[in-house]
């Protein structure tokens, strides 16, 4: 083998390996071994990685001559005109060529003072991976040569174009179009993969957009830094070597961001396309230079590793640039987060996976959905499953999972210790009461020493109390958890509570830690829906409490914690239709025991033992009574209207707000019961809807709306206040559709879907309610593709929520049945009647809404005996079932003017087109 052959193969292996490669490759020959150990050990010294811009934070100066050829001056047959842009390696020229032929080129010299054996194969790759290129959407490579001052240039054709996303933003093209310029540049790189090119620098100064006859051509420039993957460029085969980072920062995909670039593929690209993507979109790149340079260079490229950026949706609805961005896409600020929303934010997404092999395999699947979304088509990206955003989050927070186990066995070795040390304690005494002679003196230490051991330890049962109800409640730091994780944590607790409460039957304060800790763990269960397990903690909180109090009638501590439980557990059971009589009775137990502490607050306090003294939630002063018992009347009145009881729904309330009044004037509404007031008037809306009074309905439910929308200004940091908040934007929206106000329905929906997402975003581990977002969705859609006002009527975008709707709950067949519906709408006929027919599977069948939009899609494909076979079927379910519907009458109305049906049945009130 030749000399170069072996420096060449020697690069191909790790340094570990080449002893070996050399041994065998020189076969003896010690000379030639040393020579190809020089060039190895020359490699080594030479640059360590290469950007397209200098990161902030590294202090490096380039110090090149000034390069000799320049505007006016002639490299070979070409006349250079003046420079037009500047890579990494490469100074590109506008020029002139004169013979064979007359033409624009455009000529790019390597830098002086780059011309180094690595760039000069790079550069020398470049030219070759251009000339292998044939795609009309790829920059065709003209000529090579030499300069006269001994560079390497190449010649290519000459693109008159701007980049792509200056191109989009200055012709303001809409989402759509953005999307097909973005297709055959997909299928560009698709060409260059099949050629074993991966260009590994996709961004939009390397993504042309030209005119040709008033018609938008992108090209794909600068292969400069390809990476041959199936076969040989060039006789200096062109390597990636440990120490190289070759890219963009802001397009750059994880596995670029390394210093060891061996293992590149052609889902490199994809990534970049994402990105590119992304910023078509959004205006910005998922993780902006600012976000970048925040930190030293090997931070830039964990966080490209490591983060995971916010969807482009989230990104527009946080973003204050969003009247700009949305200008330069023909769009009103507020549509644009919903364009995006859903299939949109998939496809990206599933481009910027950080593990490869969940990105699109090839640059065709990808070009493949954005076309499938282009035709309203299914897209095949879908959300990832809880179980894989349960292992990312386990991989990214390996420090948090470390500490929780750290602070676990350090809380137990403390008890363990205090137990030993009680143990101590008690010995000491017993020692020390035997050599006292004095009785008196002897009984004193007893008491002393007895009161220190129970302190310590019941120190350190408060300690891994708080510790393991915040780590399951998701409180505080504990919020990043996932709910795997805190049940894990919920069952530690239930085992430490167990042992608490079992091991000493006749002291209090151990027993009364296990009650307030069986509680916790119960509302843990009742957030995650688990609310047979809930009432059984509820329960076990309540008897050992119960206990407690008839032991020590004395301390209102015990009894307001009971009275506590009983409330909680009144609020579970008031979930079950069946069980409101039970939930009644716990909440007029609490009541009555709130009511005997707010009697006897004037009473000489009992001293109790430390676990009673330092809970913050134990005060028995007479402020905090009354907020308690408004809050046991508050919970009444919901009770009341849940039954539609609406004189007792308002005679609670107004003892609540009476109850309150008891305080001294002034004082500030906490904000526990500012929230449960808020509760009732929403359950009390409800409970007057159900009776008809819809005007008035509206009343309460604004009211409610404005404590939550304070409540989550006040406190951004606790989730309830905004899923209250959405959840009472959707109910007001229900309301207004009942009474025909479609256009303030939507208005509500939308806020309704907004802070569903900014909640998602902000918490991206609480397992928000998907149910309820979906029906936001799915209203929302209905609205855009149903309204009786037809200006109001928007399919693409009732299409799109729809979309959304069947992604996060694909069992709901109301989603399917609106997808039908919008796709009818927007000409979609038979995608209309599958997405009916999926319907019809999941609802058990379907109903008229189902019936009516299959006549008339199949009336429009012509399909007549179907047409009037589904008219049929939803004209008989009608009558028989909801006759007096009114969107179902004007479907029937509209399904007859398609079919030009005379009625046998006319309709009461009246045609409403």
């Amino acid at each position: 083998m030749r000399e170069r052959d072996i420096f060449i193969e020697a690069l191909n292996v790790q340094s570990a390996e080449r002893a070996a490669v050399l041994e065998q490759a020189c076969q003896g020959d010690e000379v030639l071994r040393s020579r190809v150990a020089q060039l190895l050990a020359e490699h080594e010294r030479q640059e360590s990685f290469i950007l397209d811009v200098p990161p902030a934070g590294l202090d490096i100066t380039l110090d090149h001559p000034q390069l000799s050829e320049s505007p006016g001056k002639n490299v070979g047959p070409y006349k250079l005109l003046q420079q037009i842009g500047e890579g990494g390696m490469g100074v590109v020229f506008m020029a002139e060529q004169s013979e064979p032929i007359q033409r624009m080129v455009a000529l790019k010299i390597i830098k002086p003072g780059m011309d180094t054996r690595k760039v000069i194969a790079r550069f020398d790759a470049e030219r070759q991976a251009l000339a292998m290129m044939d795609h009309p959407n790829i920059a065709k490579v003209l000529d090579a040569g030499t300069t006269d001052s001994g560079l390497p240039y190449f010649v290519m054709e000459l693109v008159k174009g701007v980049p792509i996303t200056q191109y989009c933003d200055e012709k303001h093209l809409p989402l759509r179009a953005r999307l097909g310029l973005l297709v055959p540049v997909c299928q560009a790189v698709q060409h260059a993969h099949q050629k074993g090119l991966i260009h590994r620098d996709i961004k939009p100064s390397n993504v042309l957009v030209a005119e040709y006859d008033d018609h938008a051509v992108p090209k794909v420039i600068d292969f400069g830094v390809a990476k041959a993957v199936a076969h040989k460029l060039t006789d200096q085969t062109m390597f990636t070597e440990f120490g190289q980072v070759i890219g963009t920062l802001e397009y750059m995909s994880p596995e670029q961001a390394k210093f060891n670039q061996l293992d590149i593929d052609t889902r490199s690209d994809i990534y970049s396309l994402g990105v590119l993507l992304y910023e078509l979109l959004t205006g910005s790149t998922p993780f902006g230079r600012d976000r970048l340079n925040a930190g030293a260079f090997d931070e830039m490229l964990r966080v490209i590793r490591e983060e995971e950026p916010p969807k482009p949706s989230t990104r527009l609805s946080t973003t204050d640039q969003l009247p700009g961005i949305a200008a330069s896409r023909g769009l009103e600020p507020g549509k644009v987060s919903g364009l995006v929303r859903g299939e949109l934010d998939w496809i990206v997404m599933k481009a910027l996976e950080k593990d490869r092999n969940r990105r699109y395999e090839t640059a065709s699947a990808f070009a493949a959905d954005v076309v499938r979304y282009l035709q309203n088509e299914p897209v095949l990206a879908c959300p990832p499953s809880a179980t894989y955003q349960f292992r990312k989050f386990a991989l990214r927070n390996k420090a948090v999972l470390f500490a929780l186990s750290v602070v676990l066995a350090t809380l137990t070795l403390l008890v363990i210790g205090l137990a030993v040390s009680n143990q101590l304690i008690l010995a000491e005494r017993n020692e020390k009461v035997v050599a006292l002679a004095e009785k008196e003196k002897a009984l004193a230490l007893v008491t002393a020493e007895g009161e220190r051991a129970e302190e310590n330890f019941l120190r350190a049962s408060i300690a891994i109390r708080e510790v393991l109800t915040k780590a399951a409640m998701g409180l505080d730091e504990w919020s990043a958890l996932p709910m795997p994780l805190r049940k894990r944590f919920s069952e530690e607790a239930v085992s430490f509570y167990q042992s608490l409460a079992q091991e000493d039957s006749v002291n209090s304060n151990r027993r009364y830690e296990a009650a307030v800790g069986y509680r916790s763990i119960g509302s843990l269960h009742v957030t995650a829906g688990e609310l047979q397990e809930a009432e059984e903690y509820f329960r076990r909180s309540i008897a050992v409490l119960a206990e407690i109090v008839q032991n020590h009638p004395t301390v209102p501590q015990y009894r307001h914690q009971l009275a506590w439980s009983h409330l909680l557990l009144s609020r579970m059971l008031a979930s079950h239709a069946e069980r409101r009589e039970e939930a009644m009775a716990e909440a007029h137990r609490a009541r009555h025991l709130y009511e005997g502490l707010l009697s006897a607050s004037g009473a000489p306090r009992v001293a109790v033992a430390l676990s009673a003294r330092r809970a913050a939630d134990d005060s028995t002063d007479k402020v905090f009574n009354i907020e308690r018992l408004a809050i046991c009347h508050a919970d009444l009145a919901m009770l009341a209207s849940n039954e539609d009881q609406l004189l007792e729904a308002d005679k609670w309330y107004n003892q609540a707000l009476d109850t309150w009044a008891m305080q001294p004037e002034g004082t500030p509404m906490t904000v526990g019961l500012r929230w449960t007031l808020a509760h009732a008037r929403r359950v009390y809306a409800f409970s007057l809807q159900r009776a008809g009074h819809l005007d008035e309905a509206e009343v309460p439910l604004a009211d409610a709306l404005g404590v939550f929308r304070e409540l989550m200004s006040e406190n951004p940091e606790k989730v309830d206040n905004w899923t209250f908040t959405a959840d009472t934007h959707r109910k007001i929206a229900e309301l207004r559709l009942l009474r025909g106000h479609y256009e303030l329905a939507a208005r509500s929906l939308g806020q309704c879907i907004e802070i569903h997402e900014q909640c998602s975003a902000k918490f991206p581990n609480y397992l928000v309610n998907k149910g309820d977002h979906a029906a936001s969705l799915n209203e929302l859609a209905w609205i855009l593709a149903n309204s009786p006002v037809l200006p109001q009527r928007d399919p693409a975008q009732a299409i799109l929520l729809a979309q959304s709707a069947v992604a996060i709950e694909p069992e709901g067949g109301g989603n399917y049945r609106t997808l039908g519906l919008a796709q009818y709408r927007a000409g979609k006929w038979q995608l209309a009647i599958e997405s009916l027919e999926q319907s019809m599977k999941l609802l058990h069948g379907g109903d008229g809404f189902d019936w009516f939009i299959l006549s008339m899609a199949n009336q429009k494909l012509g399909n007549m005996s179907e047409a009037r076979k589904w008219y049929d079927q939803a004209v008989n379910w009608t009558e028989k079932n909801r006759p007096k519907d009114i969107e179902l009458r004007r479907m029937r109305t509209e399904t007859e003017d398609l079919l030009a049906i005379t009625l046998k049945t006319p309709l009461t009130n009246g045609r409403k087109g």
